[in-house]
Formats: structure tokens, C-alpha cells, sequence
């Protein structure tokens, strides 16, 4: 019987021809999923560097960077080793201040962070390759200060998984509010909550968790406010961290201060007080220094207040010129901040330090700080573990030069126009505030 030679070449080569389709076809599913696995190494590395930038004004580059990659899934096992040579599971997670490469080189003010993993791989083992190193790089920066050039204005530290009280949010907007920022960024460490027809304009907006869209939305524009949320906000940020932590001294032991009246206007002295009742009748002057209240801070409606200026004429708008500034301690667990509605508020922050408020870490009562027309408050609130409530009615705070925000969650309520401005340029050099409020941007 005669065999065919050329049909078991042909076999021979078919079967070589699977091998090499069956190589490639490997090839191509274990690069696909390291393409994929990639880009969720990309995302890390953004995250961190933008966390580290926005650390650098304080301590902690690495740290902050090393947390947000974590909070990513990418948590480093390596000491930021880089992973060469490492088995499959190895993570680092480098935080370079200054960037060792690239045109920002050598540059403190930027942050470079390198992202490394050994991932396994499937079909290419076949052919003795088990393993594949993945590197991401990005750099980030805060000196940028934002898409519309100002400070941040706003920080809410609740995250999504807190147990939040204002309408369930880190910054939450109920009724007709109008939130005037545009030279600001908002940094909403929680969920964004907009409620009926509350209108927000920011130089930028973070959102650490969900967004609740406002009843209507309009076409967002730079710099011009239209019914709705704009700009769209960033979200699934990472955790910012409490921008101010032990950045002001606590509560200073002060003596018992005075209170006096004469001619109807009632004058506070600096010092300690256990609570403090402004009633609706006449003018009442805070005068410059500090203040320690370890009670109830309340001022009532229809009254007129300056703090930490002077009055020439109350009927004046506005009616109190700064004169060294005011801060208040709001100190211990108990105390608390009642300013209401109808009243007229007018505070200056001193010039060197940029406090107005300071409400004990450990505090978490609610601080009302509501007004009229003119009422404004200029300088930082610090309630870090409390709720704020922000608002009143006509044109709230449009006269203070600056306003940070900085607590547990935020409520903007009612139907007023708040403005939050963030001309820092009166404050001191030693001020904390200075050079803080950055905003940080990926430049590679």
C-alpha cells in the first residue's frame, strides 16, 4: 500500500500553525488584561500624587499618598522598593518630593509618585513567562491654585461612610440657596446633596462620595452662575485629611473678660466667659483679641455686631471697619455657636493668624451662623467634627474678603446668596492659611 508523505507534512505544519495561533491568542489575553489592570494602576497613581501634592505644605507627602493608592487597591507590601525582581502580589507605592525624573526634576514643588506591581500571567506561561512588572508614574503639583485661580473655601471632613446628619451629606443645599464661589475650591470629603433648587458656582468642585443632582441642571460656563451645580463635580476623590490639624494653638487660659454698656452699644473685652447672650436690643462690640467661651455663644435677632473692629456710624453699611481682628474658642464638649437670622454680623479675623472660630476637635454641636444682608464673616471656621449651617437672607457674607469653611459636613439653607471669597492678600506671611489652600493638579 502506498502512504501520502505530503499529508503528514501537512499535518505536522497545521499542527505547529495551532501552536503559534494559540501563542499569539495568549499574547493577546494576558495583555489585554495587563492593559486593563494598567489602567486601574493609573488611576491609583493620579490619586496619590494629587493626595501628596496636597500635602505639601505640611509633612506627611508620602504618607498621604501611600493612603489614597491604598483606598485605590493598591497598597504597598514593598517599601516602595519598586518591585524589581519581586514575586507576583508585590505592590510599591514611591512618593518622590522631588520628582527624580522628567522636566519637573529636582523641583520641591511637585510630587512624583510610581505606582509598581508584578502581576501574574495565564496562557504566556506555556512559553516560561509566569510574570509581568506593571509601572505607572504620574506628578502633580499645588501650586496651580485651581481651574479658576483661588483658594479652597470649603472642606468638609465626613466621609461617605460617616454617620451624616445633614441631609446625608458632606456639603448639602436645601430650598432656593445660591452658593457664589467662583474663585474657590470646594472639597467635599462626603456626599454632594443638592435639593431643590439650590444654584452652586465654584472654581472647582471634589466629591469624596455620591452626588444628588439639583431639580435642574443648566449649561455650566466659567465664572457665570446658571440654575444648577457647575462645575460638574469631581468624584470618588481621594480623602483630603483635615487641612488645619494642630495648625492653631488650642484655647489659651485667659482671665474672666469684662462686659460694660454705655450709650446703648454693649462692649465685650477679650478674655474667658462661660456664655455669652447678645440680646436684640442696641449695638454690641466685640473688641479685638481672644475669646474663650466654654458655654453657649448666642446672638439673638434684630441686633447689630461687630467684632474685632471699629464703629463710627451704625447705620452705616458696613457699619464695622476692621481694628485687629477677633477669634473665638468655642472650647470644650458642650459649648456652642447660636447666631440667628436676623441679625447683623460683621467679624474680622486678625490679620496674622486668619482664626475667626475655633470649636474644640472633640465638639460635635451644631454652629449656626446665620445673618442678614450684611452680615459677614471674615476669616477661617474651624468645626472640624461638627456640622456648620451657613446661610441667611439677601447678599449673606458678601463682605468679608475671605471665608474657609472647614467641618464634619456643611448646610447651605433657605434662600440667600452666599458668597464665599478668597482674597488672602491682607493676611499675614505666618498665617496658616497662607500658601495652605492650594489646589492640586496633575501635570504628567
Amino acid at each position: 500500500m502506498k502512504t501520502n508523505k505530503q499529508s503528514g507534512q501537512a499535518l505536522v505544519t497545521a499542527a505547529f500553525a495551532i501552536v503559534v495561533l494559540a501563542g499569539f491568542a495568549g499574547l493577546a489575553i494576558d495583555m489585554g488584561a495587563l492593559r486593563y489592570e494598567r489602567r486601574l494602576q493609573q488611576t491609583a497613581a493620579d490619586g496619590a500624587a494629587l493626595a501628596g501634592a496636597s500635602n505639601i505644605t505640611y509633612s506627611g507627602v508620602s504618607t498621604a499618598a501611600q493612603n489614597a493608592a491604598a483606598q485605590n487597591g493598591f497598597t504597598d507590601n514593598n517599601s516602595a522598593g519598586g518591585c524589581v525582581g519581586g514575586t507576583v502580589g508585590c505592590v510599591s507605592v514611591a512618593a518622590n518630593r522631588p520628582p527624580t525624573s522628567g522636566p519637573h526634576s529636582g523641583n520641591t514643588q511637585y510630587v512624583e509618585v510610581i505606582v509598581a506591581t508584578v502581576r501574574p500571567t495565564y496562557f504566556m506561561k506555556v512559553f516560561g513567562v509566569n510574570s509581568s512588572l506593571v509601572s505607572t508614574r504620574a506628578v502633580a503639583t499645588n501650586t496651580g491654585g485651581g481651574p479658576a485661580g483661588g483658594n479652597g473655601c470649603i472642606y468638609t471632613l465626613g466621609t461617605p461612610n460617616s454617620v451624616l446628619n445633614v441631609q446625608n451629606a458632606g456639603v448639602g443645599g436645601t430650598g432656593n440657596a445660591i452658593l457664589h464661589a467662583p474663585t474657590c475650591g470646594i472639597v467635599d470629603n462626603g456626599n454632594l446633596v443638592a435639593n431643590g433648587n439650590i444654584e452652586m458656582l465654584a472654581g472647582s468642585i471634589g466629591v469624596g462620595g455620591d452626588y444628588n443632582p439639583p431639580s435642574q441642571q443648566g449649561t455650566c460656563s466659567p465664572g457665570v452662575l446658571v440654575q444648577g451645580v457647575c462645575p460638574a463635580p469631581v468624584l470618588n476623590m481621594p480623602y483630603s485629611g483635615d487641612p488645619f490639624a494642630n495648625k492653631w494653638p488650642t484655647a489659651p487660659g485667659l482671665s474672666p473678660g469684662t462686659v460694660s454698656t454705655s450709650g446703648g452699644v454693649t462692649t465685650y473685652t477679650p478674655g474667658s466667659y462661660t456664655d455669652i447672650t447678645v440680646n436684640s436690643v442696641g449695638g454690641t462690640i466685640f473688641t479685638p483679641g481672644v475669646y474663650v467661651i466654654t458655654g453657649t455663644f448666642k446672638i439673638n435677632g434684630g441686633m447689630k455686631v461687630c467684632g474685632g473692629g471699629t464703629v463710627a456710624d451704625w447705620n452705616a453699611t458696613p457699619f464695622c471697619t476692621y481694628n485687629g481682628g477677633v477669634t473665638f474658642y468655642i472650647w470644650g464638649s458642650g459649648s456652642s455657636v447660636q447666631i440667628n437670622g436676623t441679625s447683623t454680623v460683621e467679624m474680622f479675623a486678625p490679620n496674622s493668624s486668619g482664626l475667626l472660630f475655633y470649636q474644640d476637635p472633640t465638639n460635635t454641636n451644631v454652629m449656626t451662623l446665620n445673618g442678614t444682608n450684611d452680615s459677614f464673616f471674615q476669616g477661617a471656621v474651624y468645626a472640624p467634627r461638627a456640622d456648620i449651617e451657613f446661610g441667611g437672607t439677601g447678599l449673606f457674607n458678601s463682605g468679608a474678603s475671605y471665608t474657609i469653611l472647614v467641618s464634619d459636613q456643611l448646610l447651605v439653607k433657605g434662600g440667600p446668596n452666599v458668597y464665599l471669597n478668597s482674597d488672602l492678600s491682607g493676611l499675614s506671611s505666618s498665617s496658616p492659611l497662607v500658601g495652605a489652600l492650594k489646589w492640586a493638579t496633575l501635570v504628567e
